[in-house]
């Protein structure tokens, strides 16, 4: 019994030498990394340890003690040399071969060399960009070429080194000037590159207007344009360069910038570019707009959507209802002078006819949406009524001596008092100091979740 037991304990060092040799061999040569200027020795150095393994294991074969012993330490290197001093020198010789592969030093060394030249030859990014933007600048290429060409720039750009370099490589005035091309999708694709680039990026935004002083301008024509992808890479870019740049949020509202923006953001023709007009929109509010910028059409329209589930719950667009009231959030926190408008367009009454409706849809979201969405939702209607509530009692008690006459005087009239506030908002359409950000249920900018996500994803 005792014999048949110790024939397979005479295979353990075998079996463990040859395991730890191929250990050193695969974890050598995995932490390998190729990008290191040092490459080419670490590769050399670990084929020489395969082979000072191999020759350590022919060396200790001589000189095998037969009987048994102990290991001298826990460590790896106390393993392997009672590995090899108890084991079968033929298998370790056969180990040894296997991992060389047959091969000498010098083929080894000379196949890690011919890899190494071949990673040497392969272009870096910096050479891709470079061939890109020829193609850009290349009149005999076609507008698919310059298209191609723009989706590998743009995703060349995303790492902030490769978009610093743009300005380095001649990127940019080729970039720009394919914002006037007479193809949409190459418009749209121009836009998109340089909206990547300079998101949060103030060094490519600085060298974007150094290398066209009117680039806002020329971004703002793509909110005209006929192409639904045009317009909504428009909005995207012009996001890009106004959220964090306060001169060329200026520049936009002195060049009407707001105008197209309102007309997107309730127009239902394109609910990509609306949901971006509306995001932006709500962004650019919780910067402060400026005086006379929101007409009571524009503010009228907003509460459409937000209306529509209290006559009827059937087909209710819910993105719709959730995006305006992200944006009446906005508009009410940032201007007592707006809150007080909406109070009078029935504001506060939509918003409490919302709450039933949605507590009643908790739960009931599809199978294959947020679980949590009416609940994030009816979150958003709550705190967008405290603050269009808390904005428009301020309202009353800072600025009665401001308010027109007919709203003094307690007007009898409907009309009159409308008509009042209708005139009013478009005199006072800027900021108002002192009125506290609205709650949220998403930090940082006021949306749900679904709301968040929705702005994160605006460039797809």
């Amino acid at each position: 019994m005792l014999q048949k037991l110790r024939a397979p304990l005479q295979c353990v060092p075998d079996i463990l030498a040859i395991a730890l040799i191929t250990f050193v061999f695969v974890a050598g040569s995995s932490a390998v990394n190729l990008s290191d200027t040092n490459s080419e020795n670490r590769l050399l150095d670990l084929a020489d340890g395969v082979d000072l393994a191999a020759a350590a294991a022919r060396q200790a074969a001589g000189s095998v003690a037969p009987g048994g012993g102990k290991v001298q330490g826990k460590d790896l290197e106390s393993m392997l040399h009672w590995a090899i001093e108890h084991s079968d020198p033929e298998k370790l010789r056969e180990a040894a071969g296997s991992a060389q592969d047959d091969k000498t030093q010098e083929q080894r060394a000379a196949e890690l060399q011919a890899v190494i030249a071949a990673m040497r030859q392969a272009p870096t990014e910096a050479d891709i960009m470079k061939q890109e933007i020829a193609t850009l600048t290349d009149d005999q290429k076609t507008d698919s070429d310059k298209l191609s060409a723009l989706q590998l720039l743009r995703e060349l750009v995303r790492p902030i080194d490769n978009a610093n370099d743009l300005k380095v490589l001649g990127g940019l005035p080729p970039i720009i000037g394919a914002l006037g091309s007479s193809s949409s999708d190459v418009k749209a694709e121009a836009a998109r590159v340089l909206g990547t680039a300079a998101s949060n990026n103030p060094r490519v935004q600085k060298d974007v207007h150094q290398s066209c002083a009117d680039i806002i301008q020329r971004l703002m024509q793509l909110l005209d344009a006929s192409s639904a992808l045009a317009v909504q890479q428009g909005i995207f870019a012009l996001g890009c360069f106004l959220r964090n740049d306060a001169a060329a949020r200026a520049q936009f509202y002195s060049l009407g910038g707001l105008a197209p923006l309102q007309r997107l953001a309730v127009d239902p023709a394109s609910a990509a570019a609306q949901s971006r007009a509306v995001n932006l929109l709500a962004d650019l509010a919780g910067l402060g707009l400026p005086e006379k910028s929101l007409t009571p059409a524009f503010l009228a329209a907003l509460l459409e959507p937000v209306q529509q589930p209290l006559t009827s719950t059937k087909d209710v667009d819910w993105a719709a209802v959730e995006r305006n009231v992200l944006l009446i959030q906005a508009l009410v926190s940032s201007s007592s002078e707006v809150a007080a408008y909406l109070q009078t367009k029935g504001l506060s009454e939509m918003l409490d006819g919302l709450k039933p409706v949605l507590a009643a849809s908790i739960g009931k979201e599809p199978t294959d949406g947020d679980q949590t969405y009416f609940e994030h939702l009816l979150e958003l209607v709550k705190a967008t009524g405290g603050a269009s509530g808390q904005a428009a009692q301020r309202r009353g008690t800072d600025s009665t001596a401001g308010q027109p006459a007919a709203a003094q005087e307690g007007s009898s009239d409907p009309d009159d008092a409308t008509a009042a506030s209708q005139q009013e908002v478009l005199q006072l359409g800027g900021p108002t100091t002192g009125i506290p950000a609205a709650s949220s249920t998403s930090p940082g900018n006021g949306r749900t979740e679904a709301g968040a996500k929705q702005a994160a994803h605006d460039e797809l």
